[in-house]
């Protein structure tokens, strides 16, 4: 009461909360995405409260993504390696249980799904197709949607926290505007050409992203799939029953001038006769490739003399002269 006038403001950084981890059966500290929305989905205090029937046997395809999150990235020629997707979230609880959810599963390119009565998460990335489609599976026709100017960029802008600035809101693009170390085909000019010189810009929010390569990675992909992306609906037979979103398929299919071409599933739905209506975005291994990021710049500290510390006087002469008035 003697000390502060009034109430203090206090201001602290907070490490957050420890989460389960089920590789190790342990509860720890962690930012790994993964773990961060699995706690949240599985608290009964301010989260979904899921019991871990809820979950696969096991919680396999989180242990499986928990894993893909602390793939180990290394930016630029002897920069530090980082995880590939950490979460550093603030959760309103007054929001809806499907908002925290979606605003968990931003920092990462991820797949969450309810399939046969259990939640599984799925790290989008490279793969290999597990089914190949012909036109003998196909019922009907195909519905092919080629690219939308509205959803191409050639620059892709992404708002993150930087902790380097107070934990202020910070910008990140790609490509970078010294974009020396970008392959050529997404160099902007390159790009710009392509597009009839025009200027197509997109701008995404990473609020729970406070690495600025990962913001990077995130605006990488985005642009990367912006650039090619076909989409295919298709009614397939009931030989496609077992696909799940997220799976890769190979399609053959001469009329759309497709032959193995890499599709991952995005959309399911079973028919009453059992066959089942998929949509396929197009897929491409490169969209996942981490292109070599440049390194922060070091904006050198300012230096001031020390105001307590006078040096003396140095190389002084002394004339004697006589002045006349």
């Amino acid at each position: 009461q003697d000390i502060f006038t009034s109430i203090p403001q206090v201001r602290v950084t907070l490490k957050g909360r420890k989460v389960y981890d089920p590789r190790t059966d342990t509860t720890a500290y962690s930012s790994n995405s993964d773990l961060v929305l699995l706690d949240y989905l599985r608290n009964n205090r301010y989260g979904k409260g899921l019991p871990n029937s809820a979950f696969e046997s096991d919680f396999a395809s989180f242990k499986t993504s928990a894993n893909e999150c602390e793939t180990q990235i290394t930016p630029y020629v002897g920069g530090t390696a980082f995880n590939q997707f950490e979460t550093n979230a603030v959760i309103d609880t007054d929001q809806k249980v499907i908002e925290n959810v979606k605003k968990l599963l931003n920092p990462m390119r991820s797949l969450f799904t309810y399939n046969n009565g259990v939640y599984k998460l799925k790290i989008e990335g490279t793969g290999s197709s597990i089914k190949t489609i012909t036109s003998d599976h196909v019922v009907g026709g195909a519905k092919v949607l080629g690219e939308r100017k509205n959803n191409k960029y050639n620059r892709v802008i992404g708002t993150y926290v930087n902790p380097f600035k107070n934990w202020q809101n910070d910008t990140v693009s790609f490509p970078p505007a010294d974009d020396t170390n970008v392959e050529s085909a997404f160099k902007h000019a390159t790009m710009l050409s392509a597009d009839n010189n025009t200027v197509l810009e997109g701008n995404f929010q990473f609020p729970n992203v406070t690495n600025t390569y990962n913001a990077e990675a995130l605006c990488e992909v985005i642009l990367r799939r912006s650039r090619n992306q076909l989409q295919i609906q298709l009614t397939l037979t009931s030989e496609f029953l077992e696909l799940a979103i997220g799976d890769i398929v190979a399609i053959t299919y001469p009329s759309g001038g497709f032959n193995a071409k890499p599709f991952r599933v995005l959309g399911l739905e079973i028919n009453e006769d059992l066959t089942v209506n998929v949509q396929l975005f197009e897929h491409q291994d490169n969209f996942y490739t981490f292109n070599t990021k440049n390194a922060i710049p070091t904006i050198a500290d300012t230096t001031l003399p020390d105001s307590f510390t006078v040096q003396p006087p140095a190389s002084v002469t002394l004339d004697d002269t006589l002045v006349e008035y």
